[in-house]
């Protein structure tokens, strides 16, 4: 019984795990909402910004080059920019 339960809880600690990681969406998502792909990251940990700040970890958006003053102040402020496509794969 000892081994399963020992199992079990090593197969919890191999989920995605955003503890703390701060996340700032610009709304261009494609294949999820807005809304869930907030609430994903909650789910794992994670904390949402809706402001950009230097305690950013990440802006995530399909637009990078975009011209928008928040994408010009996350760039200004040295924000690791990934597209969906890498936040997808930090949920697995």
């Amino acid at each position: 019984m000892h081994i399963i339960d020992t199992f079990s809880r090593s197969r919890e600690l191999t989920t995605a795990d955003l503890s703390l990681i701060k996340f700032y969406f610009s709304g261009d998502l494609s294949s999820m909402s807005l809304q869930e792909a907030k609430a994903k990251v909650i789910e794992k940990g994670g904390i949402i910004r809706e402001e950009i700040s230097n305690d950013l970890w990440y802006l995530v958006t399909n637009n990078p080059s975009s011209n928008k003053p928040e994408l010009i102040k996350a760039r200004n402020l040295g924000v690791l920019f990934i597209d969906e496509n890498e936040f997808l794969k930090m949920l697995k």
